[in-house]
């Protein structure tokens, strides 16, 4: 069987936009908007995208429906939007 993954990316209004879908079978369990593994070890990808993205004053959104999983990521082109991190 043939898999296809689409990927989009753009800049728009000084945001990137990422986008990614990916063809799933199944059902797909969401917590806290993220979607959850049942496997030990797994499922930590998602939540460090929505830390970095969060990070850098942007935002990611996990969806799936009707077979596609949709990842999209929108974080800000400039710098100066970064927010700092006490050491």
């Amino acid at each position: 069987t043939l898999r296809k993954v689409f990927v989009h990316c753009c800049i728009e209004r000084n945001m990137f936009l990422l986008e990614i879908e990916n063809a799933y079978t199944g059902v797909v369990q969401m917590k806290d908007d993220l979607p959850v593994s049942k496997e030990n070890g797994h499922g930590y990808g998602c939540r460090s995208m929505r830390f970095i993205a969060e990070k850098r004053n942007g935002f990611c959104i996990f969806k799936a429906s009707d077979g596609i999983f949709t990842l999209r990521i929108v974080l800000p082109m400039s710098e100066t939007n970064t927010k700092h991190e006490k050491r």
